[in-house]
């Protein structure tokens, strides 16, 4: 057992333990911020996900239907059967 120089014996376990304690203490609040940071990460990306794909589903309704008015402006009657499936504009459009 080591000695200091008046012959005591040196204990130091109790330092040891406490900064391990703390250094133990120290790494759960990083993996619990870092856990914390991941749900976060994937919360945004799913939400994003999701309202993409909500906005991104009517408009594809608007430039279809538009689409379909616009290669039969020459028809009337099939350009207002395309508005009759989406009623923001009415079937006047086409003449």
């Amino acid at each position: 057992m080591p000695h200091d120089q008046n012959g005591q014996v040196i204990l130091a376990f109790r330092l040891i333990d406490a900064a391990k304690t703390a250094q133990l203490g120290h790494n759960r609040a990083l993996q619990e911020s870092l856990t914390s940071a991941r749900n976060a990460a994937l919360a945004k990306n799913d939400f994003l996900s999701r309202m993409s794909h909500d906005m991104r589903t009517p408009m594809n309704a608007v430039l279809g239907f538009t689409d379909m008015a616009r290669r039969s402006l020459n028809d009337p009657e099939k350009c207002a059967s395309a508005w009759t499936r989406w009623p923001p504009l009415p079937s006047s459009f086409c003449t």
